[in-house]
């Protein structure tokens, strides 16, 4: 068998080999394109992917915690607006409870609209978030309260036959406020404050405020002391009515600063979560310039070679048509 004959054998094994190597090539650097990552991570790292490891770990780790703080970043906010609820109402209905009642007719909107606030409060505080309740505690799964109409025939049942402001403020403050009241073992449906895990840095979360919160307790007997005066538990005396509707504007002014200091709690517990996705963001970013300095493709470079491999193959293509007369699908099988 003589040379030429020889090579006119070996010629099309070679251009197949050939071809199966641009077409690893495109592969290769077509992904290098689209991810921006070299296609061999073992060849770019010498084998060693312990630091590349590493780095992934750490970067999924951030991941979940950063799901874990929207999750809280959520029922803080939550918890928030719920605070807000009363917080834009208490101020204004005590003001309008220390306005004179000048006719009878007035004598029927003597709660200066807090009992719809007391629906509103009640509404805020049974609220779930990702079908948790919210204000709750450990029992999650139940809403706190019972209705505000409910919370005010309670308030009424405590206060019944009184007739004296003073006696009745102190009745609903007993009711609402002692451990021992009726609120406590007989409105609350919740259970103590759940834990909150721990931030980043490993120290605890602090717990959210349940519906059982002193300060939550005052905003409800406020708005019950100021709902009474529209009911038939209201005294019948105008002196003791005006009496009880001063009292009940006290309470409420008391209460929206009790709230806002909650509010306050709650607030700072909101920019310290804001504070630790921003020192994970940080890291986040940081950790992927680190894996792109490992593994990163430079996408230009790839995209150029990528180009001249694509109009090597198509030439092998036309040379091994010609020689061959071999259709390009046919030449791929």
């Amino acid at each position: 068998m003589t040379w030429q004959s020889l090579g006119s054998l070996a010629l099309p094994h070679e251009m197949h080999s050939r071809g199966v190597r641009l077409r690893n090539e495109l592969q290769r650097l077509s992904h290098e394109v689209t991810t921006g990552r070299v296609a061999s991570p073992q060849r770019q790292l010498k084998g060693n992917l312990a630091p590349l490891a590493a780095v992934e770990h750490r970067l999924g780790r951030i991941d979940s915690i950063e799901r874990s703080l929207g999750q809280r970043q959520a029922r803080l906010d939550a918890a928030q607006a719920g605070l807000q609820v009363f917080l834009d109402q208490g101020d204004e209905i005590a003001a309008q409870l220390r306005l004179p009642v000048n006719t009878p007719g007035e004598e029927a909107i003597a709660d200066r609209g807090a009992r719809p606030a007391l629906e509103g409060l009640t509404a805020a505080l049974n609220q779930s978030v990702a079908g948790q309740a919210l204000f709750a505690g450990t029992r999650t799964d139940r809403p706190p309260l019972p209705s505000g109409q409910a919370i005010l025939e309670a308030a009424e049942a405590a206060v019944a036959g009184l007739q004296d402001a003073a006696e009745i403020k102190a009745a609903l403050e007993t009711f609402f406020m002692d451990d021992a009241g009726g609120f406590l073992s007989d409105i609350y449906a919740g259970g103590p404050p759940a834990a909150n895990g721990l931030a980043p840095s490993g120290q605890p979360q602090p717990s959210l405020p349940t519906a059982a919160d002193p300060a939550i307790r005052r905003s409800l007997m406020a708005l019950s002391m100021a709902s009474i005066l529209g009911t038939q538990a209201a005294p019948t005396d105008a002196d003791e009515r005006r009496a009880l509707a001063l009292d009940a504007a006290t309470a409420l002014n008391e209460a929206t600063a009790a709230m806002a200091a909650l509010g306050g709690k709650i607030g700072f517990a909101q920019a310290d979560l804001a504070q630790q996705k921003t020192r994970l963001q940080g890291e986040h970013d940081a950790l992927v310039l680190a894996r792109e300095t490992m593994i990163g493709a430079d996408s230009y470079a790839a995209a150029t070679r990528l180009e001249q491999a694509r109009g090597q193959l198509e030439s092998l293509y036309m040379v091994t048509a010609r020689l061959s007369r071999l259709s390009l699908t046919e030449f791929l099988r």
